[in-house]
C-alpha cells in the first residue's frame, strides 16, 4: 500500500515500507553505501531550516538499521603449500582447534598451491592443529587398514608425508590482528 505524509509542509516521503526494505536487503555486502542511495531516493526534502532535524533522523535511521547485521568473531584464513618445492596441485587443509573448552574446525580445497578460508567459514582467535592432504589419484590404490566397525577398503595413496596429516604436529596461531597468511612447504622422505 503506497503512502504519502507530509511533516510541516515540509518533508514528503513517497514509498512503500515493504518496497524499502526488499530494496535494502537486496543491496548485499554494499550495504552501507547503498543505504545512502535507498534513503536519498525515499526522502523528497524542501528545506527550510530543517536541516538539522532532517540530518539527526537520518543518521538514527542508519544506525538502527547497521546494528542488524551479523556480528561475527570469525576470521578469514589464507596461505599457500607447496609439495617438494612445486605448489600443491590439488588437496585439502584442515585446522582443528587445540583448545578442548572450545572446539572448531574449519578447512578448505586447495588448488594451484593456493587456500581460502572465508570469514563467514573463519576461525575466531586461537591455536590449530593442521592436516594437509592429497590422495595420489594416478598412482594403483593401497589397501585401508580394517577397523572393528569395518573392513579393509582400497584407497589412493597420500602424497603428504603423516607428520602433515594423521600425525600432524604442525600449529598455526590465528589471531585478530594477524594477515592469517599460513605457507606450508612440505617435503617427502623421498625428496632430494
Amino acid at each position: 500500500m503506497m503512502w504519502k505524509k507530509e511533516l510541516c509542509g515540509e518533508i514528503k516521503v513517497h514509498a512503500t515500507w515493504q518496497d524499502a526494505w526488499i530494496q535494502l536487503n537486496r543491496l548485499g555486502a554494499q550495504f552501507e553505501k547503498a543505504q545512502e542511495d535507498v534513503f536519498s531516493r525515499l526522502w523528497e526534502v524542501n528545506v527550510r531550516g530543517r536541516r538539522p532535524i532532517l540530518s539527526l533522523l537520518v543518521v538514527a535511521a542508519l544506525s538502527l538499521l547497521a546494528g542488524c547485521r551479523p556480528h561475527t568473531d570469525r576470521l578469514a584464513i589464507s596461505g599457500r603449500v607447496t609439495l617438494d618445492g612445486v605448489p600443491l596441485d590439488r588437496g585439502s587443509i584442515r585446522l582443528s582447534s587445540t583448545d578442548s573448552q572450545q572446539l572448531m574446525a574449519s578447512g578448505a580445497m586447495i588448488r594451484d598451491g593456493q587456500y581460502t578460508i572465508p570469514e563467514e567459514k573463519g576461525l575466531v582467535p586461537g591455536t590449530y592443529r593442521v592436516q594437509i592432504t592429497s590422495p595420489d589419484l594416478n598412482a594403483p590404490p593401497v589397501m585401508h587398514p580394517a577397523t572393528a566397525n569395518s573392513p579393509s577398503f582400497p584407497v589412493p595413496p597420500e602424497r603428504i608425508p603423516p607428520e602433515y596429516n594423521v600425525d600432524s604436529k604442525q600449529t598455526v596461531e590465528v589471531t585478530a590482528d594477524g594477515d592469517n597468511l599460513f605457507v606450508f612447504d612440505i617435503v617427502t622422505h623421498s625428496a632430494g
